[in-house]
């Protein structure tokens, strides 16, 4: 090989690979999104909020990263993401989050600075309760595989079992499509957060359980991958100063906030406070009662219809 082509080809190499002189460029920091149970009036709003979150922690991460975001429709492909390790923070439904590894760092809250809102079994006005609804269908997001689990051990107090109580259970791929199918007549029924503007003339049938609408989750790479600790502190700090704001989320605070313990065990159960995601013993007992709030109709109001289809495309790895 000339002497002139032994040059070419290192500096080729050097190149692609980089050397001791050449600088290197911002880490690409990917911050994933899932948000069924989020309020979000349309596609353009859940991902303008994808891109304001990242928007808002890259400001604050500083010019060594470069920070993107990636929303997600369904629970599948973001599950083949986290598999892959393409994901570096999350922001997604603390119910998702139950036995999948990473760190919570911060949680949602309303506008009153509280964990909320309550979640909530809708069916159409004048539906003269859970009795009337025996039998039929009931449509519930996708969250995770122990959505059911959640309602089941809550809302119905760990006395039904939605999948032999209910004709059917049909998984809507968010809140917004859960309560379109009652007013379709897809389904009689509905779980969804209190206050849903889609679920406008819909009677509330019980509501009591209470999550924050998402949860910020680092370490998702495991150790060979971590984010340095100041990224962390940027992303907790971008939100709680305000920039993962709608859907029904109003702001951030630091922690768990009490929403998620002992992550990754596979049964819920219910305290005065808060929810607590218990290990499973030898022996199940039913999970106490909760406080089930009067039956209400909401106003009705300029809807949208709603569709058991997904509100945003799919992504692929």
């Amino acid at each position: 090989m000339s002497g002139w082509l032994r040059a070419w080809v290192a500096a080729s190499l050097v190149a692609l690979v980089g050397g001791p002189g050449l600088a290197k460029g911002p880490r690409v920091v990917t911050v994933g999104v899932f948000l069924p149970n989020a309020a979000f009036a349309s596609n353009s709003e859940r991902s303008l909020f994808a891109e304001r979150a990242a928007a808002a922690i890259g400001r604050e991460a500083g010019e060594d990263f470069t920070v993107v975001a990636r929303a997600f429709a369904r629970r599948s492909d973001l599950v083949k993401f986290l598999r892959a390790r393409k994901l570096d923070l999350l922001i997604a439904d603390p119910l998702f989050q139950v036995g999948n590894p990473g760190e919570v760092l911060a949680h949602a809250v309303d506008a009153n600075g509280q964990i909320g809102p309550a979640m909530t079994l809708y069916a159409s006005a004048g539906t003269k309760g859970l009795a009337a609804l025996k039998g039929k269908p009931v449509a519930v997001t996708s969250a995770s595989g122990q959505d059911l689990r959640f309602f089941a051990a809550t809302l119905l107090r760990g006395e039904v079992d939605p999948r032999r109580y209910f004709g059917a259970v049909r998984e809507a791929k968010d809140a917004s499509a859960a309560v379109g199918a009652v007013h379709t007549g897809a389904a009689a029924a509905a779980f969804a957060p209190a206050g849903l503007a889609a679920a406008s003339g819909l009677q509330a049938v019980l509501s009591g359980a209470v999550l924050p609408l998402a949860v910020l989750v680092g370490d998702l790479r495991g150790p060979a991958g971590a984010l340095p600790p100041e990224l962390n502190a940027a992303a907790v700090r971008a939100l709680t100063l305000g920039g993962g704001v709608g859907g029904g989320i109003a702001g951030w605070r630091p922690g768990g906030g009490g929403a998620l313990e002992a992550a990754g065990q596979d049964r819920i159960a219910v305290s005065a406070e808060r929810i607590i995601l218990a290990p499973a013993g030898d022996d199940e007992v039913a999970p106490p009662r909760v406080r089930l709030e009067a039956t209400t109709t909401i106003p009705p109001v300029n809807v949208v219809g709603a569709s058991l289809a997904p509100t945003l495309p799919e992504a692929t790895p």
